[in-house]
């Protein structure tokens, strides 16, 4: 089993181990002896569903008894992961050129901010600014896309055996996710068109996706109005479409796009949702640091003594 040393905070680094944990990998949070990873502070649950799964350690690196604990333990990791501001690792010495002298054969991931500007702090919303989206979304895509794409990136040089420095910068990734927009002459994918958008039913909202024409013909088909075939585009239609939907159940509609092929989906609600998941508690800060220390050579005195010194909680 490949571990996983994750000094990152907040969503980026943590949607990139929740991928490796889920593929089996055993990932250690690397937690400051203060406040560790304020995530759970922003929200419990999101935490929990990220972080469920991996094991805490909590490690004193502005001390040098504190740097080398993790020294050692770095000798025994596959993966080390962070996302701190520039400078921030060098000054902690656990920048990219030390650790790879400590293990040569250690995949190190930075999760970066601005390619152009590394000393400028920012959040999901700067970055999706720059791929030009002009509103503030409520879903994080320059976060989410940064980890997935440290997490594919991972698992490459850990297969490929390449241990070269693996940088991921979130200022690109939202360009990714707004290509289509941002090139597309007329963008049909905004939801102001009757053939895509959000609609109203008796009992619910269902999202409609006919892009195709031939998916909008077996739509129309379905709720008997072959008629307005020609309106795919049409926004002057959507309160007439919006209409028919509120005469109908969001699983009779459902079923309508099993029965006539098109692509329709039931909203669901948060608490639906959550009720659904099935997972366990983030680790509590600094939860396994006894246990990941002695498998990693420390005797009880040691470990104890390292606590005394305030080098661990």
């Amino acid at each position: 089993m490949e571990t996983v040393i994750d000094a990152t905070r907040l969503l980026p680094g943590a949607i990139a181990t929740r991928i490796l944990c889920d593929a089996g990998y055993n990932i250690i949070k690397l937690e400051d002896t203060e406040k560790g990873d304020y995530m759970d502070e922003l929200s419990t649950g999101a935490s929990n569903f990220l972080n469920h799964g991996k094991k805490s350690i909590s490690i004193n690196m502005k001390m040098e008894e504190g740097r080398n604990i993790f020294y050692k333990i770095i000798k025994n990791a596959s993966v080390f992961i962070e996302n701190f501001k520039a400078g921030i690792t060098e000054r902690l010495g656990i920048n990219y050129e030390k650790l790879i002298v400590i293990n040569p054969e250690l995949v190190y991931c930075s999760i970066k901010g601005y390619r152009s500007d590394p000393e400028l702090p920012g959040h999901d919303n700067n970055f999706t600014a720059l791929s030009g989206i002009d509103h503030v979304l409520p879903v994080q895509i320059a976060d989410t896309g940064s980890g997935m794409y440290a997490a594919f990136e991972i698992v490459d040089h850990l297969k490929n055996k390449d241990y070269s420095k693996i940088t991921v910068y979130m200022s690109d990734i939202p360009l990714l996710f707004n290509s289509f927009s941002l090139f597309a002459e007329n963008n049909t994918l905004n939801g102001e068109f009757p053939n895509y958008r959000i609609y109203n039913t008796e009992n619910g909202k269902i999202a409609l996706g006919c892009v195709e024409q031939k998916f909008w013909d077996n739509f129309l088909m379905a709720i008997k109005r072959p008629d307005l075939s020609t309106g795919r585009l049409d926004p002057k239609i959507n309160s007439t479409i919006e209409n028919m939907l509120l005469c109908y159940k969001s699983e009779q509609i459902i079923e309508m796009g099993r029965k006539y092929c098109f692509p329709v989906s039931r909203i669901r609600n948060r608490n639906e949702i959550i009720h659904e998941l099935n997972f366990g508690e983030s680790p509590k800060h600094g939860e396994n640091t006894f246990e990941i220390l002695k498998n990693n050579g420390y005797s009880k005195i040691e470990i104890e003594n390292f606590k005394k010194n305030k080098a661990i909680k």
